[in-house]
């Protein structure tokens, strides 16, 4: 819960992707899930500088991910800056991955549509 006072930091924009399967899988408990996916549609609501895509089941698929947090700042002239201890190859793979799997996203009412379907199979199924 401390981590995410970063998403209420004036200034700051947010892009995030999650993959449906991951709103489908019990971890923890049912509990635990249908806590955690109604926190996201409330983000989803609540924070217009958060935006949040969910890959659907079906898209197609373009590239492989494994699981990765990327983020960068901008100084005042809105460019970019890298952490001098990353590897620019790494981190502009890494960009690019993130840009390519955001065009197979949804988002707003049909993201918020997932939420709802994942919710409710955490809910009925009593897992």
């Amino acid at each position: 819960m401390q981590r995410q006072t970063a998403l209420d930091e004036p200034g700051y924009d947010f892009h995030m992707l999650i993959d449906e399967a991951a709103l489908r899988v019990t971890v923890g408990s049912s509990e635990v899930m249908t806590t955690q996916i109604r926190h996201l549609m409330n983000i989803l609501t609540a924070r217009a500088h958060v935006r949040i895509g969910i890959i659907p089941l079906n898209a197609e698929f373009l590239a492989p991910a494994d699981s990765f947090e990327f983020s960068y700042a901008t100084d005042s002239d809105n460019k970019r800056i890298i952490d001098p201890f990353e590897d620019a190859d790494v981190v502009e793979l890494v960009e690019r991955t993130f840009d390519l799997l955001a065009t197979t996203a949804v988002y707003g009412e049909e993201a918020h549509a997932i939420l709802a379907r994942a919710l409710a199979s955490h809910t009925e199924s009593g897992i």
